[in-house]
C-alpha cells in the first residue's frame, strides 16, 4: 500500500502524456505548493528556516528519482544567487566586517534559491498540454495562454 502512495506522489509530481483527472491535479497541486514555497521564502526571517524553505526542490527530485534536474537547476542559478550573495555582503548597511551582514546575505541568497529552484523543477516536471487545458477551461485569452505555455516550457531549456 505504502508503495502504491509513493508510486502516485511520484505520478503527481512527474507529468504523463495521458490527459485525465490525475494530469489536471498535478498541476494544481504545483501551483499550490509554489504559493507555499513563496509564502515559506516570503516569512523565512532566519538561517535556519530559510534553509529548511530550500530542502523542498531537494525532497521533490528525490520524490521524482531525477537528480540531474536538480544540477542542471543548480548550475542555471549558482551565479546570479552567489552574485546576490556577494553584493548584499557588500552594500549592506551594518558594514561588511559585521556578523549581521554576512547572516542577511546568507537568508537573502537561500530564499532567493529555494524560490528559483522550485520554479525551475516545476517547470521543467510539467506537461504544457495539460497546463493549456487548464488554461483552455479558466477561459484565459488564447494569446495569454500560448505566451504562458511558450515560457512554461523555454525557460528550463534555455537556463
Amino acid at each position: 500500500m505504502m508503495l502504491w502512495i509513493i508510486d502516485k506522489v511520484r505520478t503527481a509530481l512527474t507529468f504523463s502524456k495521458e490527459e485525465n483527472a490525475l494530469s489536471i491535479a498535478h498541476i494544481v497541486f504545483k501551483i499550490c505548493s509554489i504559493a507555499v514555497i513563496f509564502a515559506a521564502s516570503i516569512t523565512a526571517k532566519t538561517l535556519l528556516s530559510s534553509i529548511i524553505v530550500l530542502i523542498y526542490p531537494v525532497v521533490i527530485t528525490y520524490f521524482t528519482k531525477r537528480a540531474k534536474v536538480l544540477l542542471e537547476a543548480l548550475e542555471a542559478v549558482i551565479i546570479p544567487i552567489t552574485l546576490l550573495i556577494l553584493f548584499t555582503w557588500l552594500l549592506s548597511p551594518e558594514g561588511v566586517f559585521n556578523i549581521f551582514s554576512i547572516l542577511r546575505a546568507l537568508i537573502i541568497g537561500s530564499r532567493v534559491l529555494a524560490i528559483a529552484l522550485t520554479l525551475l523543477i516545476m517547470f521543467t516536471y510539467t506537461n504544457p498540454l495539460a497546463i493549456s487545458i487548464l488554461l483552455e477551461k479558466c477561459k484565459v485569452p488564447i494569446v495569454l495562454s500560448q505566451s504562458i505555455i511558450l515560457t512554461w516550457r523555454l525557460i528550463p531549456l534555455v537556463l
